[in-house]
């Protein structure tokens, strides 16, 4: 599954909090509508701000299976500094 980021005209309208929620959705609604994810559990891997759509795609994404592992790299997981 391929989330992409939106051009940036879409983006300089949305804050970057509801563009990542955005592409969270996205990915959700395409792994639900994908006949292979309804049939055992799966794996996920995640870079970077992915392993932040790939957390929130396990915790709160409805599958039929469970995620059997998740792997991200990169991830900011507790936040950043400025």
């Amino acid at each position: 599954i391929l989330i992409q980021n939106a051009l940036r005209s879409e983006t300089e309208q949305q804050p970057l909090l509801r563009q990542a929620l955005s592409q969270a959705d996205e990915a959700c609604e395409k792994i639900l509508a994908h006949p292979v994810f309804s049939l055992q559990e799966f794996n996920i891997v995640g870079l970077s701000q992915g392993s932040l759509i790939a957390r929130y795609i396990v915790e709160s994404c409805p599958t039929e299976h469970p995620v059997r592992n998740l792997v991200t790299i990169g991830a900011p997981n507790n936040g950043v500094e400025y």
